[in-house]
């Protein structure tokens, strides 16, 4: 994994945030070998592998556009 910069761990923290509350299924977030899980309610479950710490800010601060960026330039993939 690529070295996180000080922006991408606060938008890795602001994103961790969002999804702490997630309610009514289950995310696992996996990122250098370490799983992440949140939620865990019942509904539909995905893993998310983070390939680059680029992903936290394209996410933060485009939403869905900049997560379809960032999965078509390969920062992250999905079960």
């Amino acid at each position: 994994m690529k070295q996180v910069t000080p922006w991408q761990s606060l938008c890795r923290r602001l994103f961790h945030r969002v999804l702490e509350q997630l309610d009514g299924g289950r995310l696992d977030l996996v990122e250098d070998g370490e799983r992440r899980r949140f939620g865990g309610g019942e509904g539909p479950s995905a893993e998310v592998v983070v390939h680059d710490p680029a992903f936290y800010p394209a996410v933060v601060l485009e939403g869905s556009v900049g997560a379809g960026r960032a999965w078509m330039e390969g920062l992250w993939s999905c079960d």
